[in-house]
């Protein structure tokens, strides 16, 4: 939270890699108005199990959104993709 200090309460976005992205801190950067978009590790502490765990086809998606905002997502491409986001939701749009 100290190297991000400068831009909070400003809406902006953070991008993390799995070692930073956790619930915890998407929690306390939406409280100071800054959002979070990142990979996540399968065993990280209070992620929703039947998100992280389920066996998926490739293309296949499984999402929740917890009541602050905070969206887990699992995407399957050559291997899961487990990422959070507090800034998307779990609604998915095909493009061309």
């Amino acid at each position: 939270m100290s190297l991000c200090e400068p831009i909070l309460d400003q809406g902006r976005t953070i991008c993390t890699d799995n070692w930073y992205t956790s619930l915890q801190l998407a929690e306390r950067l939406l409280d100071r108005n800054t959002y979070l978009v990142g990979t996540m590790r399968s065993n990280r502490k209070d992620i929703p199990q039947e998100v992280a765990k389920v066996k998926l086809k490739v293309g296949e998606t499984i999402a929740m959104e917890n009541h602050k905002g905070v969206t887990v997502l699992n995407w399957r491409d050559k291997r899961n993709v487990l990422m959070l986001s507090t800034k998307h939701s779990n609604e998915v749009v095909e493009t061309t």
